[in-house]
């Protein structure tokens, strides 16, 4: 069976568009959890290498940084997705703050091997 139609299946079995249903999500570690999203950090830029070519800031999903003669973030928008890292031609945006250089490494170590998607709330 398929995937849309199991999903079709389970909003079907729903008396009201409010029910809720309780799902338990594995994955959620290192994201959420307790305090990983409130962590005020968020990648730096070396001035050094920066050539303020606004790539950085025009891959941000969160719009978190802005270019004016400098580069600023705003560490209350960024989610530390590291769209800016990835993509920065120069090399010029890091993560400096060791407790994420260890979830980076944590996260390297231990999901870099695919794995086959998971259905959550439907019977299989």
């Amino acid at each position: 069976m398929n995937f849309g139609v199991k999903v079709k299946d389970k909003v079907t079995e729903l008396q009201s568009p409010d029910d809720q249903i309780d799902l338990e999500i594995v994955g959620r570690f290192p994201y959420e959890a307790d305090g990983a999203r409130s962590m005020a950090v968020s990648p730096v830029t070396k001035e050094d290498t920066c050539t303020i070519c606004g790539t950085c800031a025009s891959v941000c999903p969160t719009e978190a940084i802005s270019i004016n003669g400098s580069v600023a973030t705003k560490i209350e928008l960024c989610i530390r997705c590291c769209a800016c890292i990835k993509n920065c031609p120069e090399e010029a945006r890091v993560m400096e703050d060791e407790m994420w250089k260890n979830i980076a490494n944590w996260l390297n170590e231990h999901c870099s091997d695919r794995k086959e998607p998971q259905i959550f709330g439907v019977d299989v």
